[in-house]
């Protein structure tokens, strides 16, 4: 057996062969996602991670899943999920159709910059209204106040992947239409960060949330409803949606979309 040692002092560059070395053993996506610099797609992710005060050392950069009692806020990887909505409007999109969209959308230093722009200022106008971000911003993430968040995740759905989910597809609507009427944008956002976001909230029963309980059901049926009442309470015009989506949630609820 052949044995190839590296000794390397930059820790960009051990990240980045130990990505390498995941085309022969695979890791787990989050970990693939934090270390792979070469996907224009994971630069993006990286700098979102760390440009926005809500998520900066709140992000478990490499396990597979949330433990119960984490203090961290998201996995990468949910908030890989939140990047895909915001630039694609699919949280599940396929690593080949994320590689394909990357290379148009994100081919260039600038518009690598944009993409992260328009995440972080999402996020921010998020936190500084919306509950219970505008708490969990506040917290040291080293700190004891920090053993809040299993709490609050148990709470409030907008702590979970799915209501990130949510937000990043109205985010891709938002931004797509109201690039340049930033007042506009921020009404859009102002009001979803008003809308109930706890688990109870009967806004949600039916859509993410099973009747009756406070089960999260986090497959796209579900998630493509409650994006689509997300829409309608927050006055985001059908028109602004793209055709695929348009026939998806005319689907949803018969003829009301040609009625808006």
């Amino acid at each position: 057996m052949a044995v190839h040692i590296v000794f390397e002092d930059d820790v960009g560059r051990i990240h980045q062969d130990f990505a390498d070395a995941a085309r022969t053993k695979q890791i787990p996506a989050s970990m693939l996602a934090a270390y792979n610099m070469r996907e224009p797609f994971n630069k993006v992710l990286s700098q979102v991670a760390d440009g926005s005060a809500l998520l900066r050392e709140r992000v478990d950069m490499s396990s597979k899943t949330l433990g119960k009692r984490s203090q961290k806020l998201f996995l990468l990887n949910q908030v890989r999920g939140f990047l895909k909505e915001l630039i694609m409007a699919d949280y599940a999109a396929t690593e080949d159709a994320v590689a394909r969209v990357a290379s148009e959308q994100l081919k260039t230093d600038d518009l690598r910059d944009d993409a992260v722009k328009r995440a972080v200022e999402l996020i921010q106008t998020l936190s500084a209204q919306m509950k219970p971000w505008t708490e969990i911003i506040d917290l040291r993430p080293d700190g004891p106040e920090a053993n809040k968040i299993p709490a609050y995740r148990e709470e409030y759905l907008n702590v979970t992947a799915t209501g990130l989910n949510i937000i990043g597809r109205v985010g891709h609507v938002v931004f797509t239409h109201a690039t340049a009427d930033p007042q506009r944008r921020r009404d859009y956002l102002d009001r979803l960060a008003k809308l109930d976001w706890k688990r109870s909230s009967p806004f949600w029963a039916g859509n993410v949330i099973a009747e009756g309980t406070t089960k999260l059901l986090t497959q796209r049926g579900p998630v493509d409803r409650a994006f689509h009442k997300v829409r309608k309470e927050i006055g985001i015009p059908s028109d602004w949606l793209p055709a695929r989506m348009r026939k998806k949630y005319a689907a949803i609820d018969g003829d009301e979309l040609g009625q808006e």
